[in-house]
C-alpha cells in the first residue's frame, strides 16, 4: 500500500463510497493508527499495542518504499505498525481492527473491537480463543520468527488469515463473522540493534486458555537499567484474583499474600536494553465475593508489572480482566 498522502486520501474515499454498496468497508492504516493512538478510556491514553504510552508509532512500508534507516531495534517507537479495519455488516453496529507489526524476533498480531465482545479468534485455522465470555482486550498473538539474518530476512512476506466472531460459534454471517487476509513484508533489524540507550516497556501477548483453565499470558519486558539478581526481588505481579498459577518459562516464582498467590516475585538478572519473556498460567478465581458479598463478575489476574527500579510497566488498559461465566 502506498503512503502518499494524497493516495492514501483517494483510497479512503474510494473505500467509502464503495462501502455504501458492498457488504464490508474495509479501512487501513495510517488514519486508523492516529485515532487508536489518541482514543482515550477511563482517562488514560488507549495504547492498543500494549506498549508504553506515548509510543511514536511508524505507519508500515512496503519493501518497495524502504530507505536504509528503515529497520527496527528493541525500542517499540521503532517498530512499524500495518492496521486494516473491517466492520460488520449486519446485527449491533461494530467493528474489528487488526494491526500487525514485527520486532527483532516475532512478528505481532493485535486484535481490537469496538464494542469488546470478541468470542472466537481463530489464526490459519486453529482456534486461539472460543469462550463464551469476552476475550481480554487488546488480543494480542505472537509468531516467533527466530534470528534475523540467519532465520529471516528483511521483506521476508508473512501471510495470515485471521477469523474473528462475535459468537462462539462456527457461524459466517456479517452480524457475527469477519475474515482477515493479511500479508506483512517484515522490516529488518537495524545493524546496532543492540542499543545503549532505550525505553522500559512491557509487551503482553495473550497466548490461550489450556484445557485446565489456565490463562497463558506471556510478557516481554526491556528495562532501561542493568538490574542486578540480589536485590530480593527484580519482578513483581499482583495478581489479585487467581485460584492458582504455573510457571512456563522455567523461572521460579515466589507467592506471597493470601494463599500465596495474590503476589508473585521473581528474582534474577536484567541486562539493560535486552528483551526477557515471562510466561505464565493464571486460573481465575470466579468464587470470590465483592464487598457486598455478591459473586464477582469479573476476576481481576493482572493489576500491576512492576519491575525493580522502573516501577509498573503495565498500563491501566492493559490490566488483564476475565468475565466470569454467569
Amino acid at each position: 500500500m502506498k503512503t502518499s498522502f494524497y493516495k492514501f486520501l483517494g483510497l479512503a474515499l474510494a473505500g467509502l463510497i464503495l462501502g455504501a454498496c458492498s457488504q464490508t468497508a474495509t479501512f487501513e492504516d495510517a488514519d486508523l493508527m492516529n485515532e487508536q493512538a489518541s482514543a482515550e478510556r477511563a482517562g488514560f491514553k488507549l495504547d492498543p499495542f500494549e506498549t508504553p504510552s506515548g509510543i511514536n508509532s511508524k505507519a508500515y512500508l512496503e519493501c518497495n518504499q524502504r530507505g536504509p534507516d528503515d529497520c527496527i531495534t528493541w525500542d517499540p517507537n521503532s517498530w512499524f505498525y500495518k492496521a486494516e479495519t473491517k466492520a460488520y455488516t449486519a446485527g449491533p453496529q461494530g467493528s474489528v481492527t487488526v494491526t500487525i507489526h514485527n520486532t527483532p524476533t516475532h512478528i505481532v498480531y493485535t486484535i481490537t473491537s469496538t464494542e469488546q465482545n470478541i468470542k472466537k479468534v481463530t489464526f490459519n485455522g486453529v482456534d486461539l480463543y472460543a469462550q463464551n465470555t469476552n476475550a481480554p482486550e487488546p488480543f494480542i498473538h505472537s509468531v516467533p520468527l527466530g534470528t534475523f539474518g540467519e532465520d529471516w530476512v528483511a521483506c521476508d512476506l508473512e501471510t495470515a488469515t485471521i477469523e474473528v466472531r462475535r459468537q462462539n460459534s462456527s457461524g459466517t454471517g456479517g452480524g457475527v463473522y469477519l475474515k482477515f487476509e493479511t500479508s506483512y513484508e517484515l522490516i529488518p533489524v537495524c545493524d546496532d540493534g543492540v542499543q545503549e540507550d532505550c525505553d522500559s516497556s512491557l509487551v503482553k501477548s495473550f497466548i490461550e486458555i489450556d484445557n485446565q483453565g489456565y490463562h497463558i499470558y506471556e510478557f516481554t519486558v526491556i528495562s532501561a537499567n542493568d538490574i542486578p539478581n540480589g536485590n530480593s526481588w527484580e519482578v513483581q505481579l499482583t495478581v489479585p484474583q487467581i485460584i492458582a498459577y504455573k510457571a512456563l518459562d522455567g523461572k521460579t516464582y515466589t507467592g506471597f499474600g493470601e494463599d500465596l498467590v495474590n503476589v508473585l516475585r521473581w528474582d534474577g538478572d536484567i541486562t539493560k536494553c535486552t528483551p526477557i519473556s515471562f510466561k505464565i498460567g493464571f486460573l481465575p478465581d470466579c468464587g470470590a465475593l465483592d464487598e457486598l458479598g455478591k459473586k464477582n463478575t469479573n476476576a481481576t489476574i493482572l493489576s500491576v508489572f512492576n519491575v525493580k527500579g522502573e516501577g509498573n510497566l503495565l498500563s491501566e488498559a492493559g490490566k488483564i480482566k476475565y468475565t466470569c461465566p454467569k
